[in-house]
């Protein structure tokens, strides 16, 4: 970040230089004294006109890269970690067994089995996948590596990790 540009955010640099600021001191003064003299005609005095630029300046702060508009996605590493879990009790639903497929998915992402009792080994099928899909989803796909930025360059349609 550059001294001027730092300057300019914090509101002390007005790109003024010192030659500009007593002109505008003697412009403001003679403002001022038009105004007290509000009783003087126009034809009394000088009809001096001066010009006074627009200060209104155009900074040249950085603006904000805009990235392309958001498009569909699939992201594919949660999905197949949901899949996972999922695959067992949607055959069972599909076979007419609703609450055989209720208490698979109980027991594949909460770990409970018929008689509520918990069993640490029953998350490996369900909760676990989900869970790592979820982590590669954030950093494999995201900042540290942002494969799906490159797949998104590479004009790789509707797929992201």
């Amino acid at each position: 970040m550059t001294k001027k540009y730092w300057k300019v955010r914090k509101g002390v640099y007005s790109g003024i230089t010192p030659q500009g600021k007593k002109f505008m001191g003697k412009m403001s003064a003679e403002a001022a004294r038009k105004k007290a003299g509000g009783s003087r005609s126009r034809s009394s005095g000088s009809k001096t006109k001066t010009s006074r630029k627009s200060t209104k300046r155009r900074t040249n702060l950085p603006r904000k890269r805009k990235r392309g508009s958001r498009k569909f996605t699939i992201p594919i590493a949660p999905v197949i970690g949901l899949a996972a879990g999922l695959a067992g009790p949607i055959k069972d639903l599909m076979d007419g067994e609703v609450e055989f497929a209720v208490n698979k998915l109980k027991y594949s992402y909460l770990g409970l089995d018929t008689d509520n009792n918990f069993k640490a080994e029953a998350l490996m099928n369900g909760l676990v996948p989900l869970v790592v899909g979820g982590l590669v989803h954030k950093y494999v796909g995201g900042a540290p590596l942002n494969l799906n930025r490159m797949l998104a360059a590479a004009n790789v349609p509707i797929i992201r990790i």
